[in-house]
């Protein structure tokens, strides 16, 4: 019987003027979304920058001439002005998801919610029978009348992050696509340690094949140990390009999240030019959130900031001297 009753509301046909009306409030926006991302052909789509990726989606890149990027875009643009007065309502819908994915894909630290939920709900609505109302009339074609719609409905349960032990805003597994929105906030600090040393010194003296990144990219890649890695396992394949080989590249990487105290947010033993993330598991190398430590405020003044941090490197130092020095006795 629930069954019945669930099938025959589904396909029970309503007014359409609902749909049409948001088609063309979405369209607007969507028309504005494009215009907003046309000055950033050149930069946070472009072709020369470097760019974090999303899990299972290494292969997306952007278009290989800034031209070509804009091109893309202004696809985009016309793709959401047809959407929004109704002409070749499908194919526009449906070239509009294909290059907005696409954009969403290219870059990671820009993610946010609200685009995440721009391709949901430009997904749902290649399927709607969207364009039977208020559709601006093709003079070239006889206008067929309007006609009620089937109601359709959806609902996304993104529970996988139940699945975790350890928390998403910190660890970043699971953090995306899941609706946590303004729960947490992070200071850090990062540097890369090379073994052996010479391999840095190389880099620091051929800047040019060096990833360019911008401000934000290092910022959000401080706080984040997927980037960390990504970011690792890049230099790590341009020094091998030039004939360096067996280069080990560890990371202190010290962070606070909500104002707790500081903490190792990567294991500084762990060369990440070797390990590997997935989406369903936390890696081993990032360490745990201290669960015992609670939220506070940060330090205010730079100095103290600086000092705090700085002494959860000493603390690990002291810790490792009698380690060290065991390896260093050698009995006869």
């Amino acid at each position: 019987m629930s069954g019945d009753w669930l099938r025959n509301n589904l396909a029970r046909p309503i007014d359409g003027a609902s749909l049409g009306l948001f088609r063309i409030l979405w369209g607007l926006l969507m028309v504005w979304e494009s215009i907003r991302k046309l000055p950033k052909a050149d930069g946070m789509y472009s072709p020369t920058f470097f760019h974090f990726k999303y899990e299972h989606f290494y292969f997306v890149e952007p278009l290989p001439e800034i031209w070509m990027m804009q091109a893309e875009i202004t696809l985009m643009l016309i793709a959401a002005i047809f959407v929004t007065i109704g002409w070749f309502y499908r194919p526009a819908a449906a070239v509009f998801l294909v290059v907005f994915t696409h954009l969403f894909l290219i870059e990671k630290i820009y993610y946010n919610n609200h685009f995440y939920l721009t391709i949901l709900i430009g997904f749902l609505l290649m399927f709607c029978q969207a364009d039977r109302c208020f559709r601006l009339p093709m003079f070239w074609k006889k206008q067929k009348s309007s006609e009620p719609s089937a109601q359709q409905q959806a609902a996304l349960f993104p529970t996988r992050i139940w699945l975790y032990e350890q928390n998403p805003g910190w660890t970043e597994v699971g953090q995306c696509f899941s609706w946590r929105m303004m729960l947490r906030t992070k200071d850090a600090f990062m540097h890369l340690k090379f073994d052996p040393p010479e391999a840095e010194r190389y880099l620091e003296q051929h800047p040019e094949i060096l990833p360019v990144i911008s401000e934000a990219h290092v910022l959000r890649m401080s706080k984040n140990p997927l980037f960390i890695k990504q970011y690792v396992q890049k230099l790590d394949s341009i020094l091998e390009a030039e004939g360096i080989t067996d280069v080990e590249i560890r990371c202190i990487g010290v962070a606070s999240m909500n104002g707790r105290p500081y903490q190792f947010l990567v294991d500084p033993e762990v060369d990440l030019t070797q390990v590997s993330s997935g989406l369903w598991e936390v890696p081993d190398w990032i360490v745990p959130l201290d669960k015992h430590r609670k939220p506070g405020q940060y330090p205010q003044n730079p100095a103290e900031r600086k000092k705090m941090i700085a002494g959860v490197y000493q603390d690990y130092i002291e810790q490792r001297k009698p380690d060290v020095e065991n390896k260093k006795r050698v009995k006869y």
